[in-house]
């Protein structure tokens, strides 16, 4: 939501002035679900990221999201100097491996964590 080229949330604002008489329902879901809604109609548009779309899908690029190796307060790690630690460092920590669909340079980035967990989407994986 914060990133600045991300014209999803100016595209709501347009649509529900009042002249529009458009109702907005939003809905979170990993990516394979919001293809198949879209594919079988039951929902009209879906964002997801641009990896292995079906071609029978009319799909347009709305944003890059620059994706990054994140731990929080309280993790050993989080008072370290990122440019100060080498892989080996971040593969002795256990670390949430993704469930929604990736460029291969992005899964390739995972292949040297100790994988201990995953998440279908970036928000659970926050959490």
């Amino acid at each position: 939501m914060t990133l600045p080229a991300m014209h999803v949330t100016n595209a709501l604002t347009e649509l529900s002035a009042p002249e529009h008489e458009v109702t907005l329902h939003i809905h979170m879901e990993p990516s394979d679900a919001v293809i198949r809604g879209v594919m079988d109609g039951h929902l009209h548009v879906g964002v997801v990221p641009a990896v292995n779309l079906p071609t029978s899908l009319e799909a347009r690029h709305l944003y890059d999201e620059p994706s990054y190796l994140y731990c929080a307060a309280g993790h050993p790690l989080f008072t370290e100097d990122d440019d100060m630690l080498s892989g080996e460092d971040i593969a002795q920590h256990a670390a949430i491996s993704p469930r929604y669909p990736l460029p291969v340079e992005a899964r390739q980035a995972h292949d040297g964590l100790s994988l201990r967990a995953s998440a279908s989407d970036r928000e659970g994986a926050a959490f």
